[in-house]
């Protein structure tokens, strides 16, 4: 883990944490994303709806989807500049551009959007385990969401079953590349 390119704990730390498979709370991940997305999306959208000159005079929708991509990408780039980082903030980054064309959002195309500017600009990710595991991961989740699309309304069985897909689709490359799994 690095913050501003410092590394943010030692060797010997990240070895516990890697034997007690507990690495992934420490990390950043596409939910730190997601959370910073709609906290400044939310936070900016209650700022600006209270100037009346604003919502009349401005398209406010696409002022808030510049400025949540400036926070996204910065936050990206103050973060270490990681590839699971990256996946999430373009994801995201789609998901903005869907939502000021008035489009609907859909979890497949962002994630196709990000394989495929990861993969044209660089290459060799393909063959990183954090690009595995976070791609994988993310398939997994968008390809079960319609399937158990009952779960939705229950939030604590949707976070049982999300833990439980993920751990499921990421557990070859886990053993492959850690040779241990860990629940």
């Amino acid at each position: 883990m690095v913050v501003l390119g410092i590394p943010a704990m030692t060797r010997e730390e990240r070895d516990d944490f890697i034997a007690a498979g507990l690495l992934h709370a420490v990390v950043i991940s596409g939910q730190n994303i997601a959370l910073l997305f709609f906290f400044s999306f939310s936070l900016l959208y209650w700022f600006f709806s209270r100037s009346e000159y604003l919502l009349l005079h401005w398209p406010l929708q696409r002022i808030l989807v510049f400025l949540s991509s400036a926070i996204l990408f910065f936050f990206y780039f103050f973060s270490g500049g990681e590839i699971p980082i990256l996946r999430a903030s373009l994801m995201a980054f789609s998901s903005l551009i869907a939502l000021s064309s008035s489009r609907p959002q859909n979890g497949l195309y962002a994630l196709s959007v990000a394989t495929a500017l990861i993969l044209n600009f660089i290459p060799s990710s393909a063959l990183d385990p954090s690009f595995q595991l976070s791609f994988i991961s993310v398939l997994g989740l968008c390809l079960t969401r319609f399937f158990i699309s009952d779960i939705q309304k229950n939030p604590w069985k949707m976070i049982f079953f999300s833990t439980l897909i993920c751990t499921i689709v990421t557990a070859p490359i886990v053993i492959y590349y850690f040779h241990r799994f860990s629940l």
